[in-house]
């Protein structure tokens, strides 16, 4: 039983790292900035788009 929660619990480690490496990846930032800034009007005075 020892084993099984062993494995379980690496591959969930595994999943969780490989998550937030996607999600901090260089790429993640340029999508995610890409579709904030489409999300605003233009001239829009909020802070994300100083």
């Amino acid at each position: 039983m020892t084993l099984a929660f062993t494995a379980s619990r690496v591959l969930h480690l595994s999943a969780v790292w490989g998550a937030m490496a996607l999600m901090f990846g260089p790429v993640a930032n340029a999508y995610f900035r890409s579709v904030r800034g489409s999300a605003h009007a233009p001239g829009s005075n909020s802070a994300a788009t100083r």
